[in-house]
């Protein structure tokens, strides 16, 4: 089995989605008689190989005579974000806004 988790950035140039892969695999549960007890047993949710349990930091695309707002912050880029995970399944990232304001106006 397979799970994709992802966070998105959103800005009005370009969007960019990042994905961290993980795999588990899982088993039927089989009956003393040697019968399918009809039951799937999974495993723990793993990184797939090469992957690493980060999004990584990015930097925003820069437009001249305006200032990039991550969030409603000034930044040029977004800070690298751990994969956070509950009841050990992994979770989707937060959604990212980058919005530009004309330099020398008020945010």
């Amino acid at each position: 089995m397979n799970n994709d988790v992802t966070g998105t950035g959103h800005s009005p140039i370009n969007s960019v989605t990042q994905k961290v892969h993980y795999v588990r695999d899982g088993y039927h549960k089989i009956n003393a008689d040697g019968t399918d007890a009809g039951e799937i047993i999974w495993n723990e949710w793993k990184l797939a190989d090469g992957q690493t349990a980060e999004f990584p930091e990015y930097s925003v695309d820069q437009i001249t005579g305006y200032d990039a707002y991550i969030n409603g912050a000034k930044a040029t880029q977004v800070d690298a974000a751990k994969v956070a995970e509950t009841n050990g399944t992994p979770q989707n990232g937060q959604n990212i806004t980058v919005t530009y304001k004309k330099q020398n106006s008020t945010p």
